[in-house]
């Protein structure tokens, strides 16, 4: 199963990863959020400019003393969309060899900054 469902729809619905997996144990569920269900913000609804801030990838496009930008084409779900097919394949290889399900936790803005972003090395580096 895979959804981008916001968190507290999830849960509402009784699809959260928890309740799944007790019903359905060899159950892949993959949950693709802007900043992944194991976090403290999952429950906050991103723009596709808010994550691309949250990733760092924002400091890469644009001028410093204008508007900010981001890539078009909804990139953010793109990307974390990728990646969730890619890790939930590495889920289907496992359940191969476990026989259990597992939930795949995919964050966009951490994809992105995995992709993209770099700016916590160039922080470390220059303070910018």
């Amino acid at each position: 199963m895979v959804t981008n469902y916001p968190a507290q729809r999830l849960e509402m619905l009784g699809w959260d990863p928890v309740t799944l997996q007790e019903r359905h144990s060899t159950l892949i569920l993959t949950t693709i959020l802007p900043f992944g269900w194991d976090s403290s913000q999952r429950d906050d609804h991103a723009h596709p400019m808010t994550t691309f801030a949250a990733s760092s990838a924002a400091m890469r496009i644009g001028e410093p003393e204008r508007n900010p930008l981001t890539v078009p084409l909804s990139s953010a779900s793109y990307i974390g969309g990728i990646s969730g097919a890619g890790a939930t394949m590495a889920a289907l290889f496992g359940r191969q060899a476990t026989g259990s399900g597992q939930h795949v936790d995919i964050s966009e803005a951490e994809t992105l900054a995995m992709l993209w972003g770099g700016g916590i090395g160039m922080w470390q580096v220059t303070g910018d």
